[in-house]
């Protein structure tokens, strides 16, 4: 000890001050590089954004971490359940009946519409709680057996229309893998489209496992080339083959027929003039079928028949007629831009004002702005 210098008491001092210092700024960069170790993206909350599991370091700093995300989750299983299914019995619980992530909902909230590829070896069976079309758009073979009756083998080419009636109970096993269009149609459709078309709503649809209609089918496929498009046209559109499924259903394949009732002449001209001021007054809008069918008092069925009967026209293609109209008339002023005037004019996309502005005038809005 005696041959040892001791330090001075301030140069000791700093040694430990250093020493301190260096370890902690140490310390601090592993805190940061384990942390950054340690948060990773949780796949559990992709509708919400990113969540990040923490270890045991991390716990104790956020104690509510697990209420937090809870409510996360449940915002997340909300905004995901707003779109509505098509949907049937099986094991007990209503469900849909196909898997999978609904890609784009329908527009309607009475006429579903859902795309699904049927895999072969799945089977099941299930209580259909609507009447649901579906076309295959693909050829397929399956095993089948309904309300209990022998198991048959069917093959069911392209284009076929398999209809699934409301209570009855389906087995069906895939034999090949097929894409299909799936549809749900209202009772309410089709329950106007037997008041307009015979003296009573009542009904009943015979069984069909299979059938080769080239109207449904026609009207199915503009249904799944709208569902393509992102249902472009608007919901009026979606309503108008509602209407057209339902009639065609109800007059081909109802088990009763009863008499059909006489209807002459098509809209009063107050109800006419009437349809015509709130469509000029809400051209922006999407203008439903049943909106228009409110606006004049009538069902939305018999408001189809009398509406074409008056303006020779469709309520789809009448509305698209007056919503180019009207865009012209925007375009020709100036400071209006071809996005403003879709936007005004009640079409959901550029793309899709664009389209139909060609096909009724001729020329793109562009071209016609430059003609001006």
């Amino acid at each position: 000890m005696a041959g040892k210098a001791r330090l001075p008491f301030p140069a000791v001092l700093y040694r430990i001050l250093l020493h301190f210092a260096v370890h902690g700024a140490f310390q601090a960069c592993r805190c940061v590089q384990g942390a950054q170790h340690r948060l990773q993206p949780s796949p559990r909350l992709d509708n919400v954004g990113f969540a990040y599991r923490c270890r045991s370091s991390a716990r104790r700093r956020f104690p509510n971490r697990h209420a937090a995300r809870k409510r996360l989750a449940i915002s997340g299983s909300a905004h995901a359940m707003t779109a509505q299914r098509i949907s049937a019995i099986q094991e007990g619980q209503l469900q849909p009946m196909f898997g999978g992530a609904l890609e784009i909902p329908s527009p309607s909230p009475t006429l579903l519409i859902e795309t699904h590829r049927g895999e072969a070896g799945r089977a099941y069976t299930r209580i259909i709680p609507r009447h649901v079309l579906t076309l295959f758009l693909e050829p397929a073979a399956v095993w089948h057996s309904a309300d209990g009756a022998s198991t048959s083998h069917i093959f069911i080419p392209a284009n076929t229309v398999v209809m699934s009636l409301r209570g009855r109970s389906e087995s069906v096993l895939w034999l090949d893998p097929a894409q299909v269009l799936v549809v749900e149609v209202s009772d309410r459709a089709l329950a106007e489209a037997a008041g307009t078309l015979f003296d009573a709503q009542s009904f009943e649809l015979m069984p069909s496992p299979g059938v080769q209609d080239a109207r449904l089918s026609a009207l199915l496929q503009a249904l799944h080339a709208e569902q393509v498009s992102g249902y472009g046209s608007g919901r009026l559109f979606v309503d108008g083959i509602e209407q057209a499924l339902a009639a065609c259903l109800v007059s081909r394949y109802s088990t009763r027929r009863p008499k059909r009732r006489v209807r002459t002449g098509g809209l009063s001209p107050s109800r006419a003039k009437r349809l015509v001021d709130h469509i000029q007054a809400h051209i922006g809008s999407p203008l439903p079928l049943d909106e228009l069918a409110a606006c004049a008092g009538l069902s939305s069925s018999y408001l189809s028949r009398a509406f074409r009967e008056t303006f020779s026209v469709t309520p789809h293609d009448f509305v698209l007629d007056m919503r180019i109209k009207r865009a012209m008339e925007l375009l020709a002023q100036p400071g209006n831009s071809i996005l403003d005037v879709a936007q005004l004019c009640g079409f959901q996309t550029q793309q899709h004002f664009s389209r139909i502005f060609r096909q009724r005038v001729g020329v793109s809005p562009g071209q016609f702005c430059r003609e001006l």
